[in-house]
């Protein structure tokens, strides 16, 4: 499309005719909870990581917010639990490494630490937050495959859910909602 057709461009238009073939719809209702997180991760990146998020910067948020007392492990236990389930991760969480396709030793060992039946408020809520970030970046940079999006929209509003009540404990908002 020409740039001077700019102000018509419906990129949703563009993206069904791209996939015809594969006869993908990505005007499906279902698809609401990946577009949505676009726009709260660019949020938690500004709010949580001064606008660079990465394992340094997440790790020093959290770090931040447990040494404010903004963090409360029962408001992240059933994020816990519904990522152990949906992994199918048991101690030591190598399905779990190994399906969000975490790469530096780093991150390995938080997500082992994290989702530890002992693991502190601190390294569950990091883990957590390494979990949206590894998420994050497998749709930014091509490992999901879009086909597969479809149906991961339960995936996508416990990470959105998550990243919010994650903003709101380090504002100090209510946290009136429901986890998922």
């Amino acid at each position: 499309m020409p740039f001077y057709n700019t102000q018509q461009f419906d990129g949703t238009k563009w993206l069904n005719e791209h996939f015809a073939k594969a006869g993908l719809d990505f005007s499906d209702k279902r698809l609401q909870p990946v577009y949505t997180f676009a726009l709260i991760w660019n949020l938690f990146e500004d709010k949580a990581c001064n606008r660079n998020a990465n394992f340094q910067s997440i790790k020093k948020s959290v770090e931040d917010a447990t040494e404010d007392g903004k963090l409360k492990i029962t408001d992240y236990a059933d994020y816990k639990d519904y990522f152990l389930k949906r992994y199918k991760a048991e101690p030591p969480t190598q399905n779990l490494v190994k399906q969000l396709n975490a790469r530096t030793k780093n991150e390995k060992n938080a997500l082992n630490i994290g989702f530890a039946s002992n693991a502190s408020t601190a390294a569950t809520v990091f883990a957590l937050l390494l979990v949206a970030y590894r998420i994050r970046n497998n749709l930014f940079h091509g490992e999901k495959r879009l086909y597969t999006l479809f149906s991961q929209d339960k995936l996508f509003r416990v990470v959105n859910n998550l990243l919010t009540d994650y903003i709101d404990d380090i504002n100090a908002r209510s946290r009136n909602k429901t986890p998922y």
